[in-house]
């Protein structure tokens, strides 16, 4: 059957009362079209009625992720997230759609009233990024990553070492070895994440794995160097992974870490920015569901200090150079990375440590 065909079929079901079919033929159109948001939260909202509110709420999630600007999707997961006992995080999505509707009802007012309707987000006047000079996309990423703390620790590490990747994503970090001077092909990465990407065959080694559950299985000592970015906000015991880090990491060895900073637990949504045309990712600490907790700079100090490192470098990530034309050009294009990574800047998303282990 083609795919709209079940998802209408899955509608009539709905309408005849039927909701144990219409639930399967909703799964078996989203084995095809895994991306349309609307069936996604269909199908939540069945699970819902029948009683299965986990599996509600991760199609409801997964719905709001592929259409951030629907509020009906996250009225949906307030009640989820309720009758679940999850009154925190319903709240928090409460506030979010009330400051969403607050800023949509006074953008209409003052269009009608023929005023003009002011864009501005946070400490961002995004109004005021218009006219900037444009830059070379090309450029305005090399600018970036020349100046991120994480590039240079990357590029400096030292001759022929051995570099663990944890939380290695899609495996970008492999293509930093011949982007840019210098060239790293002396450099052995070893990626570690929950599933395997692309270019993980492009690395020396990899291992697919659980780290709130499962240990490193590289030998002590084996590593010169560590990249863990953005990974500690996602684990239950941030501790046991630092400390079964520096198992792994050789007398001297340096790590590179970088988390959301406290602040950006109160930034404005992902939605805010979606709805003033400003393409981006996770802004708000809580836009992304599978975070956890995350850490002062010196809350991040302490816990890796008592994990055997030494603190050799902190601060936070800050790139005003570029920041402001990054959101100004994503913006025009439609293009997330830039936006997003201007937008982080500009807040001050995130900051980081390098630690020696000692």
């Amino acid at each position: 059957m083609p795919p709209q065909n079940s998802y209408e079929l899955a509608h009539q079901f709905i309408e005849s009362g039927d909701f144990g079919q219409a639930a399967q033929q909703l799964e078996e159109f989203l084995r095809n079209a895994p991306n349309n948001a609307a069936a996604h939260n269909d199908l939540g909202v069945l699970q819902f009625r029948s009683g299965d509110h986990t599996a509600a709420l991760a199609h409801m999630l997964q719905a709001l992720r592929l259409d951030p600007t629907n509020l009906s999707f996250a009225e949906n997961i307030i009640d989820v997230c309720h009758s679940l006992g999850m009154h925190q995080q319903a709240a928090e999505m409460e506030q979010l759609v009330s400051r969403q509707r607050e800023n949509s009802k006074g953008n209409a007012d003052r269009a009608s009233a023929g005023g003009t309707v002011p864009r501005v987000i946070g400490d961002i006047d995004l109004d005021a990024l218009v006219g900037l000079p444009v830059t070379d996309r090309n450029a305005l990423l090399t600018w970036y990553w020349t100046l991120h703390p994480r590039f240079r620790f990357f590029k400096s590490v030292r001759p022929g070492g051995n570099v663990i990747d944890i939380g290695a994503g899609g495996g970008g970090l492999v293509t930093w070895k011949t982007w840019l001077e210098p060239h790293r092909t002396d450099l052995h990465l070893y990626a570690v994440d929950l599933q395997k990407a692309e270019l993980f065959d492009k690395y020396a080694g990899y291992q697919i794995c659980n780290l709130d559950k499962e240990e490193l299985k590289f030998e002590p000592s084996f590593f010169d160097a560590a990249v863990l970015s953005h990974v500690l906000e996602h684990i239950e015991e941030p501790k046991n992974l630092m400390c079964e880090l520096r198992r792994v990491m050789r007398l001297g060895g340096e790590a590179f870490i970088e988390v959301p900073t406290l602040e950006s637990m109160d930034f404005p949504s992902r939605l805010e920015f979606l709805a003033a045309g400003v393409p981006v990712s996770t802004v708000n600490f809580f836009d992304d569901s599978t975070h956890r907790r995350t850490f002062g700079l010196n809350e991040l100090k302490s816990l890796v200090e008592a994990s055997g490192f030494r603190i050799a470098q902190a601060g936070a990530i800050r790139n005003r150079f570029t920041e402001d034309t990054m959101i100004m050009q994503g913006a025009a294009h439609n293009d997330e990375e830039l936006c997003t990574y201007g937008v982080w800047s500009r807040l001050g998303f995130a900051h980081y440590i390098v630690a020696l282990a000692v």
